[in-house]
């Protein structure tokens, strides 16, 4: 992790806010990836999904304490490719934001190395 990655969490969140964007990224966009790679269904994605809640999400994020050390590390390729995809096509979110987040969020090793989001709390497990 090059430094402390400063990101600003609004506490009253639209459903477009950054924070929100990545949240629902890495717990309903991932498992459904993750579902897909693994059975070549997304009829089970939720066996992929995490029970964090966005609160929890944006309070380990406020808190910025390392979560899981064998899990920090730089943002994987398919959250850099949702971002790609995004700001080139679609004209909603602050996608440079958004990834601020995902870098946070995975070098904080918030996100174990099958893609599932961790809770905050795991940290002391």
């Amino acid at each position: 992790m090059k430094g402390v990655v400063e990101v600003n969490i609004n506490s009253n969140d639209s459903l477009n806010s950054s924070t929100k964007l990545a949240y629902n990224f890495l717990n309903k966009v991932k498992p459904i990836q993750k579902s897909y790679q693994k059975t070549g269904s997304i009829s089970n994605w939720a066996d992929y999904k995490s029970d964090t809640t966005y609160s929890e999400f944006k309070t380990a994020l406020e808190k910025a304490e390392m979560v899981n050390k064998v899990d920090a590390r730089s943002v994987d390729k398919s959250a850099k490719t949702h971002i790609y995809i995004n700001q080139n096509y679609t004209g909603s979110g602050n996608w440079n934001q958004v990834y601020d987040i995902f870098e946070k969020a995975y070098g904080l090793g918030m996100v174990d190395k099958e893609g599932r989001l961790l809770h905050g709390y795991e940290a002391s497990v």
